[in-house]
């Protein structure tokens, strides 16, 4: 897995990981108000570059919300079996 720091803003930061399967997600951390929101979108790499946003079954067609580290592990875990 392969970690990237592609964007940080005073309300927001944008991390990239990408998996050996091709495959990988975008974390974006939201700060609001003193809550900690995260949104994360799930990626196919069709190069080193390049990649598209894809939606499988799991995600139900949308951005996943998460609240917690927790949660964003179990989607690391779906997305690097897929």
């Amino acid at each position: 897995m392969v970690w990237k720091v592609t964007e940080t803003t005073n309300s927001h930061s944008q991390t990239v990981h990408r998996f050996e399967n091709g495959y990988g997600i975008s974390i974006i951390k939201y700060n609001s108000s003193g809550n900690i929101i995260y949104e994360i979108a799930i990626l196919k790499y069709k190069s080193d570059e390049l990649y598209e946003l894809i939606y499988p079954e799991f995600t139900n067609g949308d951005i996943i919300k998460c609240n917690n580290v927790g949660e964003i592990q179990k989607i690391i875990k779906l997305v690097s079996c897929l």
